[in-house]
């Protein structure tokens, strides 16, 4: 059983360091409304990382609700920058097997309690779906709009939208509450160098392999 089947189309190109020709002259030609639509979608890759799947430092205040829970260890992270995750796959050969090494076997379905019939899917791993779509959607855009494929951008469209909300509430959900120091050279934040607590992700990959209900590997398999 393979729970994620959508796969944002790109067609490779030759691997070298810079963009291919004629990508920045043609970019210039297309309207402001397009940029800003690509900046979102790059604005939200490079910051959803960051924040996505924390939980709260204690569970003193938990409200009790339905839904199984993960018993979970926390460790303590400093979170830097890696930019492997946000390269345009089609120059960094490893940006699709990094991306693919954060799922489970099984991608985070699991039969809960083992061995049951009833199968869930793990939120984290569904939000990191949506990060990946939101990766590759991002530079096949590019590549579309370079080629005057309107046919990609229609079939995007609605899953983009479903993630955009989809992650909103997660985020909100986790309400992240880490301080971030302010660099005052910047004006702003980055969200690198500081500590943070932290679930265990690696404990749960685990916790889910011995539990998955199929064999499927990465999201771009």
């Amino acid at each position: 059983m393979e729970l994620f089947n959508f796969k944002p189309q790109y067609q490779p190109v030759a691997s070298n360091n810079s963009p291919p020709p004629g990508v920045l002259s043609s970019l210039r030609q297309y309207p402001l409304s397009n940029y800003i639509v690509l900046l979102a979608i790059a604005a939200v890759s490079a910051g959803i990382g960051a924040l996505i799947g924390r939980s709260p430092l204690g569970c003193g205040s938990c409200v009790q609700y339905s839904n199984p829970e993960i018993s979970l260890g926390t460790i303590k992270e400093i979170f830097t920058y890696n930019r492997t995750f946000g390269e345009d796959p089609r120059i960094d050969n490893g940006t699709l097997a990094a991306w693919d090494s954060l799922v489970p076997i099984g991608q985070g379905t699991v039969r809960f309690p083992a061995g049951s019939k009833k199968i869930y899917t793990l939120s984290v791993v569904h939000q990191l779906h949506c990060l990946w779509s939101i990766h590759q959607s991002y530079y096949g855009a590019l590549q579309s709009r370079r080629r005057g494929d309107e046919q990609q951008h229609n079939h995007i469209g609605p899953h983009m939208r479903h993630c955009f909300d989809y992650l909103r509430q997660g985020l909100m959900c986790a309400a992240d509450s880490t301080l971030e120091p302010v660099d005052t050279r910047l004006g702003g934040v980055t969200g690198w160098g500081n500590e943070r607590v932290c679930r265990d992700y690696t404990a749960l990959k685990d916790w889910a392999e011995q539990r998955r209900a199929s064999n499927s590997k990465g999201f771009s398999d």
